[in-house]
Order: C-alpha cells, then sequence, then structure tokens
C-alpha cells in the first residue's frame, strides 16, 4: 500500500490441498482439478476445473500415449478463502522498514563474501 499509495485495498487468501487420487474423488468441494508437470518440471498442463471430461479422458487429449510415462498427475483441492479490505496503516513502514534494511544489510554481507546466511532458529514475522 505504501507503493501503490491505496488508502484501502482487497486481501485474500487461499488454502489448496494437494492430494491423491482417491481422496480427490472423494472430496466434495466446489473447486478442484489437476495438473500434470512434465519429468524435467518445465512444463506444466492444468486442467479447468469447469472441464466435463473425465481425467482420463483430459490426459488423453493432452499428453500422446508413448509419452505417458514423463509426467506426474497433480490433484488439488481449493479447501478455504479467506477475504477482507484492509485499511493502510499509517504506521506500518516506519515500524517495518528497520527490519527490511537489516535484512537487506545481510544480503549485501553475504553477497561480498559468496556465503548462505545460518538458517534462522526463529521466525520472524512481518505484521500486515
Amino acid at each position: 500500500m505504501e507503493c501503490t499509495q491505496l488508502d484501502v485495498c482487497d486481501y485474500a487468501e487461499f488454502q489448496f490441498k494437494q492430494m491423491n487420487y482417491t481422496e480427490w474423488t472423494e472430496t466434495n468441494v466446489e473447486y478442484k482439478s489437476a495438473f500434470i508437470l512434465s519429468e524435467d518440471g518445465k512444463t506444466v498442463l492444468y486442467r479447468d476445473f469447469n472441464d466435463p471430461r473425465t481425467v482420463s479422458e483430459w490426459k488423453e487429449s493432452v499428453i500422446p500415449q508413448d509419452d505417458e510415462g514423463h509426467w506426474m498427475f497433480v490433484f488439488w483441492a481449493l479447501m478455504k478463502t479467506k477475504f477482507a479490505m484492509v485499511e493502510k496503516d499509517k504506521e506500518w513502514l516506519t515500524t517495518n522498514l528497520p527490519y527490511f534494511e537489516s535484512t537487506w544489510a545481510d544480503i549485501e554481507t553475504h553477497r561480498a563474501a559468496g556465503t548462505m546466511p545460518e538458517h534462522p532458529r526463529e521466525k520472524n514475522t512481518l505484521v500486515l
């Protein structure tokens, strides 16, 4: 909101769940579908959740039969959503800027030394 100078914006949060095929077929939610990922991870084929075809019919239409073994199926369902209007907190940048500056200083230090930071023992959370 600092960058856009907005005083109010929409917040949307979505919780997706990855499932095996049996769980996916037994789950009764409004939005669920699948995608196929190539073995090398460079190609993703998405199935529209409104597609009336079965997963098998869809798969046959997008993957050549002689290439079936080179793809991984991922089944997903949208489990929860959360929407809210968020008002700008005029103190947010002042409160959080020291954390951003510290993080950037760490990045520059490690970049110059060619090192990686240690995994943090505790999580730093920005309050949104």
